[in-house]
C-alpha cells in the first residue's frame, strides 16, 4: 500500500517539532513505500563546476513553503541538507552523496549519479528513520530569481525531492 508522509511544522516556544504522519494515498502500488516531499534552499555558490569536486548545503522546508517569486520560505527550516560529489568535466550527470538531516529527528542518506530526473538510493538513515530505505526522487531544481549563477556569491538554487521509502519510521520515545 502506498501512503504519503504530511510533513506538519508545530511551534513550541521558540522551537519546531516535526511530526510525520502517514495519510492514505489513492491506490494501491506495492512498488512503493511511504512518501514525503521536502523543499531546500541550496547555497549554490560554493558550486565549483566540472572537474571539480563540489559541497552544497542549505535549510530543509516543508514542500510549498518557498515563495515562487523570490524563494524566500514561509515558514521555519525543519532541517539541513548537505551534499557533496563530483561533476565530470564532459558535463552530465555528477556522483554525489547527500546527507538530510530532520533537526532531532534524525537523517536520511542519499547517493547516487545526480542530474534532472535522477533518482537516488537511500542508503541508510537515523533515529526516526534508521529503518528507512527507498529512493530519492529528483522532482525540479530551479535557479531563485534575481540570483547569480552556480559558483557566484549570494547563488541560490530551490530544490524539491520526494522520498520513496519503505521500512515504518520508528516512533520517537
Amino acid at each position: 500500500m502506498k501512503g504519503r508522509w504530511i510533513l506538519t511544522t508545530v511551534f513550541v516556544g521558540l522551537g519546531a517539532l516535526v511530526a510525520f504522519s502517514p495519510t492514505q494515498a489513492d491506490g494501491d502500488n506495492n512498488n512503493h513505500g511511504d512518501t514525503f516531499i521536502v523543499d531546500v534552499l541550496v547555497d549554490v555558490s560554493t558550486f565549483t563546476g566540472p572537474g571539480q569536486p563540489f559541497h552544497v548545503q542549505g535549510p530543509i522546508y516543508p514542500a510549498g513553503t518557498f515563495d515562487v517569486d523570490n524563494c524566500m520560505p514561509t515558514v521555519a527550516a525543519i532541517g539541513f541538507y548537505h551534499c557533496w560529489g563530483h561533476v565530470p568535466l564532459t558535463g552530465g550527470p555528477g556522483v554525489v552523496s547527500q546527507e538530510f538531516d530532520f533537526m532531532g529527528w534524525g537523517k536520511i542518506e542519499a547517493q547516487g549519479r545526480e542530474g534532472p530526473g535522477a533518482t537516488l538510493a537511500v542508503v541508510g538513515g537515523t533515529e526516526t528513520f534508521r529503518n528507512a530505505r527507498g529512493e530519492r526522487l529528483f522532482v525540479a531544481q530551479r535557479l531563485c530569481p534575481g540570483s547569480p549563477g552556480p559558483g557566484q556569491a549570494g547563488a541560490q538554487s530551490a530544490l524539491t525531492v520526494e522520498f520513496d521509502l519503505i521500512g515504518a519510521p520508528v516512533a520517537r520515545q
